[in-house]
């Protein structure tokens, strides 16, 4: 059944512009095209990183935060888990980090 929502994103789409709605989810590319083939890439990717999870391998190697929807939503976490971890004030951890 055809929404006003429904309408208004494949009216935004027929324009080639990414809906409002997807936006609120991730400012990913402006073409419509592009963005739901990275938002798949990133899709595929997370799935990969929920079984290095589950496989308590994740952090073993490097891993690309490019493919992460929101990268500072993932190392705040870290940095919340590493504080209760090492039993210290939040604002006492610093990022380091390499890039290679």
């Amino acid at each position: 059944m055809l929404t006003p929502k429904t309408e208004a994103e494949a009216t935004q789409l027929m324009a080639n512009t990414v809906p409002a709605a997807w936006e609120k989810i991730w400012e990913g590319p402006e073409n419509p095209t592009t963005w739901v083939r990275v938002a798949n890439r990133k899709g595929s990717a997370l799935m990969k990183w929920v079984q290095g999870a589950q496989a308590k391998s994740l952090l073993k190697n490097g891993v690309n935060l490019s493919e992460l929807f929101h990268p500072e939503t993932f190392l705040n976490a870290f940095r919340q888990r590493n504080a209760r971890i090492m039993k210290v004030a939040i604002d006492e951890l610093k990022l380091v980090s390499t890039f290679g």
